[in-house]
């Protein structure tokens, strides 16, 4: 076996697999909830060089689904914990925390100084999120991007599709309507993304939407999805995306 930590990882896929896994470079997009358990997913499968960019800290909020918000993490860079964590799993691994709110035009220069071979989306801003996509989308850089997982409570209706193919999701919907209002073909753009109808925005007592609603089953299988898609892609050099009809 070539490496002790990922001996169970190869006899699952190949060691070629492996090798293959550990010689990406990958940009992680958002470290919290869903790209926390991304994260965790791809580290432990032998991505061994990760950009992770998150602005963000971590607070109380975020304990119920972020895998990385504890309390000896409040308050701190969600993209240094991050990197932490990633070395606490592979001492082997190198990181670079990136603690920036980025565009798409902050990504095409991570990605072209760090030779970003595959971006991993997990940001929820819709602006940005958009100017990512379509980057990559012109960059010809594989991209997996997750969509919205607030509002909903049924794994099994996750599943990962061609940006083209998408509904039930008003994220989704949102970013294929810009980006095809841009005039880009949007069929190459792969997202995670739930076909379960969202529950009800739940308001206060005055009418006022509150918080959007999430909790760590849904977060984390959004995670988890997104990271197979990611190994898929990096092992067999494409998406394996589902056909809805």
């Amino acid at each position: 076996m070539s490496h002790p930590l990922f001996q169970r990882f190869e006899l699952a896929k190949s060691p070629e697999a492996l090798k293959l896994m550990q010689s990406t470079k990958l940009l992680l997009l958002g470290c919290g909830a869903v790209g926390g358990m991304a994260l965790e997913t791809l580290a432990r499968s032998g991505v061994q060089f990760f950009v992770l960019v998150d602005f963000d800290r971590f607070e109380p909020s975020n304990t119920n689904r972020q895998v990385l918000a504890t309390q000896e993490t409040m308050g701190q860079q969600k993209a240094e914990v991050a990197r932490l964590r990633v070395e606490s799993i592979n001492p082997d691994a190198k990181c670079v925390a990136v603690n920036e709110k980025v565009n798409g035009a902050r990504v095409l220069e991570l990605i072209k100084q760090h030779e970003i071979q595959i971006v991993v989306d997990c940001i929820d801003l819709f602006v940005q999120k958009t100017e990512i996509i379509q980057a990559c989308l012109d960059a010809k850089m594989p991209i997996v991007s997750s969509m919205g997982a607030a509002r909903k409570h049924d794994p099994s209706k996750i599943n990962v599709v061609q940006l083209d193919q998408i509904r039930c999701c008003a994220l989704a919907k949102r970013v294929k309507s810009k980006i095809e209002l841009d005039g880009r073909d949007c069929k190459d753009a792969v997202c995670v993304l739930s076909l379960e109808k969202p529950a009800p925005h739940p308001k206060d007592a005055d009418g006022v939407k509150m918080s959007l609603p999430s909790y760590a089953v849904m977060t984390s299988m959004f995670g988890i999805w997104v990271g197979y898609a990611a190994i898929e892609r990096i092992i067999g050099g494409k998406f394996i995306v589902s056909k809805l009809k």
